[in-house]
């Protein structure tokens, strides 16, 4: 919220906000910043107001603004991970412990027994993970560390998890920009596809935030094809990942039942019994036919899980209650043996070639092999002797299991195994469940928006777009909102239905009324060329030249438009609107100074136009005439009907701010706002701050620019607050 207040330049309302959230932390330092920040804006406010000019008041304002949103980025964190009750009591406990990077490193860094490494690990990635706002000095710090040769491997991949779970929880420009940093120094695959994937997922964050530090951080990620390719993989896997309770749900209804009612083997207290050992006389079609059903089962599970199916979670989601798992970091830590959290169960495993087999080979995700071995270590003790042996020799193993010489994950596995080590942590840790879940709605995560800004190459969008067309997790009703409407949907618009029923579409009236859909569409650039066609057609017609002309004001084309305009008043010479449409035309081209002294004579010839003036006046701003511009205004507004009028009110606003007289200016809007009624009144601060960025080129022009803007703005929040 605060964001969204700061970008429109509604401080006031920002700092009402803080207020009453600091209120709720006494003591404890957030009031006391509050303070300072409202008492600094006050200071560049009356100095504005006085008339001064300050050339330090863009880089002062910029800093006020980072100052603001990193109290609200500290809040934000106070109001959610340190309150919540399943972090709250440890970190606490952690308060005293020094936050700073240096010294987190060297702990890290120190020769210790695990025991004490894993404990100074977790201790890390809980303060990376509960940290406030950083700056570029933490984002440097910690991705040349990370990256580092010298920081294992495993406490690298953890550290880089705490700070994307951070980055996803409170958006932070500098944590997704030491994951991107992280991304491109590191030379460990596993880490990379860590940082990789918490970059984008930090990214889909950053809506109303500096769009031009969110490219700069894509620019990063995409410097390279293969990452551009991963892209799209990624957005698979986790539409893969989201499905997840439902392919269990599939498998275990609809495959497993088959599985275990074929089997040829049945468990008894005696170890493992073959059927046939049972029977003296075998029906070979019915165990043919058993044979084939179980393998029918198996191959559907196989195909499920080459098509990125999370085949284990439904195995595996019961076991993620052991007390390994109330450690956060440990939802997160690569898979390791010696891992001290697990050293009483290992010692029952250490003989046991079947467990080394699957954790190196197996195509488990690194939580499950930690669930894999302390569940196994509860068990193996009391199997029978022939299960064991068929174990170790081979005879049993996990679906996907890699040929020895293939063990090495691709980075494709790599990222498709975090993601699946995320999406138990959001969807079964005490922690994650109590926090919003990235993976409850994959296309509001906006990967494929990601994609459209970064990939230049056609097939790949296309690919892209069968994807997300094709995916259940779909959502129509944000793609319509985001103006993406897929191909199959039915939302077909009503002017398509019209043109449709043309049979010639090369005719005059289809053209035309295609011209004229495009227009109410607002699609200016299609609007223009049908129109060109039209008048290739039906030459000087006033009607399609008109149309013309607006296609082409809208479309930017300002030197066509004004071509357009000019003709009409050529042939309608005593149509005043022409004449005033071709000088904004001319305006709007950077042309004022051209039209001067054409609307001086036409204000001649039409004294009691007020719209005639109100153009002038315009012309005169646009032309760097302030004082001229201010005297039209000055006698404009002396009109009653005028006064009342918001369009004619804020250009003498304007004009009053190009000559210096905020204070006067200001007084006059709020003269204006006086005869409002309470609902316009209310929603004036909104309409005057649209108005300004619509003319903010204007305003730019005379040194009005984000730090003014807002100041002005705050002069109005009494209407609201």
């Amino acid at each position: 919220m605060i964001t969204e207040l700061l970008h429109k330049g509604y401080l006031s309302q920002a700092f009402a906000e803080l207020r009453n959230r600091t209120a709720a932390y006494p003591g404890e330092g957030y009031g006391d910043r509050l303070e300072v920040l409202q008492t600094e804006f006050q200071y560049m406010s009356d100095f504005m107001l006085q008339g001064y000019k300050d050339e330090k008041r863009a880089s002062l304002f910029q800093d006020l603004l980072q100052r603001i949103s990193e109290l609200d980025y500290d809040l934000c964190v106070r109001e959610t991970l340190l309150e919540n009750p399943y972090l709250k009591t440890t970190v606490k406990a952690l308060r005293a412990t020094d936050q700073s990077a240096e010294m987190l490193q060297d702990n890290i860094l120190l020769p210790l027994p695990p025991q004490e490494h894993y404990k100074n690990l977790s201790t890390c990635f809980l303060l990376l993970l509960t940290s406030g706002h950083w700056r570029q000095k933490q984002a440097d710090e910690w991705s040349a560390f990370i990256a580092s040769p010298k920081t294992n491997a495993i406490d690298a991949a953890t550290l880089t998890a705490a700070i994307m779970l951070s980055a996803i929880y409170h958006y932070s420009y500098y944590k997704a920009l030491c994951l991107a940093n992280i991304y491109v120094l590191c030379s460990r695959d596993e880490v990379r596809q860590r940082a990789f994937v918490g970059c984008l997922l930090a990214i889909c964050e950053a809506d109303g935030h500096d769009g031009a530090q969110t490219d700069a951080l894509l620019n990063i990620i995409f410097s390279t094809e293969d990452s551009r390719k991963s892209l799209i993989e990624m957005q698979v896997q986790m539409a893969a990942c989201a499905n997840a309770e439902a392919d269990s749900t599939e498998i275990n209804k609809n495959i497993m039942p088959g599985l275990l009612r074929n089997q040829p083997f049945r468990f008894t207290k005696d170890g493992i019994v073959e059927q046939e050992e049972e029977n003296d006389c075998i029906n070979l079609d019915e165990e043919e036919r058993k044979m084939e059903a179980m393998t029918e089962g198996i191959n559907k599970m196989i195909q499920m899980q080459k098509n990125g199916s999370d085949v284990f979670f439904g195995g595996f989601r019961q076991m993620k209650r052991f007390p390994f798992f109330y450690q956060t970091a440990n939802w997160f830590m690569p898979f390791d043996i010696n891992h001290p959290d697990i050293g009483r169960e290992v010692k029952s495993l250490q003989d046991s070639d079947f467990v080394s087999k699957v954790t190196n080979r197996g195509p488990f995700c690194n939580s499950d092999k930690y669930s894999f071995v302390i569940a196994m270590s509860g068990v193996i003790g009391h199997l029978p002797e022939n299960v064991r042996k068929m174990m170790e020799e081979g005879g049993v193993g996990p679906l996907g299991m890699q040929d020895e010489a293939y063990a090495t994950p691709t980075p494709s596995m790599l990222r498709l195994q975090y993601l699946q080590d995320l999406y138990r942590y959001f969807r079964l840790s005490p922690l994650g469940t109590s926090l919003r879940n990235p993976f409850g709605s994959v296309p509001q995560y906006r990967l494929w928006t990601v994609a459209r800004r970064c990939l230049s190459d056609a097939e790949r969008k296309t690919v892209l777009t069968c994807m997300l067309r094709d995916t259940t997790l779909w959502s129509g009703r944000h793609n319509a909102e985001n103006g993406h409407i897929p191909p199959q949907s039915d939302a077909t618009h009503p002017a398509d239905l019209v043109l449709d029923s043309f049979e010639d579409k090369e005719s005059l009236e289809y053209l035309s009324c295609y011209a004229d859909c495009m227009m109410l569409r607002k699609r200016h650039a299609e609007a223009s060329e049908a129109y060109a066609r039209c008048l290739l057609l039906k030459p000087e017609d006033p009607a399609l030249m008109r149309g013309m002309a607006r296609a082409c004001y809208g479309n930017g084309e300002y030197v066509k438009a004004a071509f357009y305009f000019d003709a009409l008043h050529t042939l309608f010479p005593k149509r005043v609107s022409y004449v005033l449409n071709y000088a904004m035309a001319m305006v709007m081209d950077g042309m004022a100074d051209n039209v001067v002294n054409d609307m001086y004579r036409l204000e001649y010839e039409t004294p009691g136009n007020a719209m005639v003036k109100n153009t002038l006046g315009w012309v005169l701003l646009h032309a760097g005439k302030a004082e001229q511009a201010l005297a039209v205004y000055g006698k404009l507004m002396e009109t009653k009907d005028v006064q009342a009028d918001f369009a004619m009110t804020i250009n003498a606003f304007y004009a009053f701010l190009a000559n210096g007289k905020v204070g006067q200016g200001v007084e006059m809007l709020k003269g204006y706002c006086d005869a409002l009624d309470g609902k316009q009144r209310h929603a004036f601060h909104e309409t005057l701050a649209g108005a300004m960025e619509e003319d903010a080129r204007l305003l730019e022009r005379y040194g009005i620019c984000q730090a003014e803007k807002s100041i002005i703005l705050s002069q109005f929040a009494f209407l609201i607050l």
